[in-house]
């Protein structure tokens, strides 16, 4: 049994790349105790994690810092500045952290085997993962071949096996994690680690709904300043009625079909020759928002990145609008199909370049489109505005100032929701006119609620005035039902020749939002799969 202890931490200041990020008045750890940091997304929360974690460099904490240690059987307690409290390798062999970027958190060029513990093998069913897929010695499997909910399910399940380190930090562990293995994860966690005495957890999430039950010491950044909360003021639920929430409102013309995308013949994915998608036949039309929905690893993203010419394959046809007929993305112009087709990865840190900095990005956007200085800088602050990149002082210079890596994940993927904006063709009337599509990945990952209603009124926005349709890819059933019309699943069969086959057309997204609602679309069908997808079967 690992001693007890106590962590504070007292007057830092996190500072880098002269941007003054968070401050700490005082943050204290004990054995035994759950804490909950919540906050807005680019708050600081997973500055914390990494402050505990010693990840951040010496010159960003100031020399005021304190960092005191106390252990049950000594006396004195340890008083060190930062330095000193990333030399003390003993107290950090306690600790274990799940990070939500799950997608670079496995080592890219080991294979998913070579680098779990020898008992994941064993466990990982618990996790809906299929051991024949990761840890098959015939047939390596690497974490670019993975799916993001893949991964972060393969991280916490390394995370969980090595529950032997008793202080536990998570970071968002459940995004990207699709609605089966969602629930099964939430039990896992709760019942292995938040209920239990001897571990010590720090929790960093805007989703509070699945720990309602579970008693937190709780922290919340606000205007970059951690404080603690009192009884009080603790946070309980995140929930609206959804009347309250922004929605997105379509117009479809079902008479102008502005993307047909096609699968003639079935074609395996690199990397999972058992894994095919076929048969596949999708439109979309003018002035509608489409959602793409299914387990995670079922080919969602895929097709995505199929339908921005990403990937190609003989077996897949897909075509977009152009003037006046449907065009192979393949036989348009790079050029021409960023102005008409924009697509935001789920994993922003493979087009994003960590170093390179904010303004130098919208300056290459602006050469690139060939627009006026001051049309385009006019242009860029409104929607940035609108996706609340600025924060509540609305500083322009302060944020072009940053560099891409100085941002939260939230912050990343709404800066690449910026770029997407402004890449498209929306500069002239003409071009506003143009039917264009946006392609979005988990676009609402690591978002709070509040960031998020922003998120999609800023989608709306755009969308209404640039006749711009969107295809997303989301767990989030929320969401979906908020910026999407039509809905299309695809359900992962788990046979002898693992495939993934298209289940229902044209869900209205609407029904999905409810379990009375889901129950009348899926009662006539008679198959429990959908009950057990939605969580209305338990």
């Amino acid at each position: 049994m690992s001693r007890k202890f106590s962590l504070t931490i007292e007057q830092a200041k996190i500072v880098l790349n002269g941007h003054a990020l968070l401050e700490i008045p005082e943050f204290s750890i004990q054995s035994g105790v759950n804490h909950l940091i919540t906050g807005r997304s680019g708050s600081g929360k997973t500055l914390c994690l990494k402050l505990i974690m010693r990840y951040l460099p010496t010159s960003a904490i100031n020399k005021e810092a304190r960092f005191t240690l106390s252990f049950e059987d000594e006396q004195d307690a340890i008083v060190l500045n930062y330095a000193q409290y990333r030399c003390h390798a003993t107290f950090f062999k306690r600790f274990s952290i799940i990070f939500q970027d799950a997608l670079n958190s496995l080592h890219p060029y080991r294979a998913i085997r070579a680098q779990m513990p020898e008992e994941a093998e064993n466990t990982c069913h618990r996790f809906n993962l299929a051991p024949n897929d990761f840890f098959n010695p015939k047939k390596n499997r690497y974490s670019k071949q993975c799916s993001g909910g893949e991964c972060q399910r393969l991280s916490i399940l390394s995370a969980l096996i090595h529950l032997q380190r008793d202080i536990v930090l998570l970071d968002e562990p459940l995004t990207d994690i699709d609605l089966i293995s969602h629930r099964e994860i939430k039990i896992d966690i709760c019942d292995n680690i938040l209920e239990k005495s001897e571990y010590t957890t720090v929790l960093v999430t805007h989703n509070i709904d699945w720990i309602a039950n579970i008693s937190f010491k709780q922290y919340q950044i606000i205007n970059q300043r951690l404080t603690l909360l009192s009884p009080k003021q603790h946070v309980v639920q995140n929930t609206r009625p959804f009347s309250q929430k922004t929605c997105i409102a379509w117009s479809p013309n079902p008479n102008a079909v502005i993307l047909d995308l096609s699968v003639h013949a079935p074609f395996s994915l690199a990397g999972h020759q058992d894994f095919t998608i076929h048969p596949l036949k999708l439109e979309l039309t003018q002035g509608e928002g489409l959602a793409l929905i299914g387990e995670s690893g079922c080919g969602k993203s895929t097709l995505l990145k199929i339908i921005a010419g990403l990937k190609q394959n003989e077996a897949v046809d897909a075509k977009i609008y152009q003037t006046d007929k449907l065009i192979k993305v393949q036989d348009i112009s790079r050029k021409k199909r960023y102005g008409l087709l924009q697509l935001v990865l789920q994993d922003t840190t493979s087009t994003l370049i960590s170093e390179e900095g904010i303004g130098k990005n919208l300056t290459l956007i602006r050469r690139c489109k060939k627009v006026d200085k001051h049309e385009f800088e006019a242009l860029s602050l409104k929607w940035m505005d609108q996706l609340y990149l600025l924060g509540a002082d609305k500083r322009v210079d302060l944020f072009k100032k940053k560099r891409i890596q100085d941002l939260s994940l939230g912050m990343m993927r709404r800066f690449s929701l910026l770029r997407a904006f402004l890449l498209l063709d929306i500069y002239t009337a003409e071009d506003r006119g143009k039917p264009k599509i946006l392609l979005l990945d988990e676009i609402s990952r690591g978002l709070d609620s509040t960031s998020l209603d922003q998120v999609i009124s800023g989608l709306n926005e755009f969308c209404t005035h640039n006749n711009t349709s969107i295809i997303t890819v989301s767990h989030d059933i929320d969401f979906v039902s908020r910026v999407c019309s039509r809905v299309r699943m695809l359900h992962l069969e788990r046979t002898p020749v693992r495939s993934s086959r298209l289940l229902l057309d044209d869900l209205k997204a609407s029904e999905l939002c409810t379990a009375t609602t889901r129950k009348k679309l899926f009662s006539p069908l008679n198959n429990p799969y959908y009950f057990n997808f939605f969580g209305d079967d338990s």
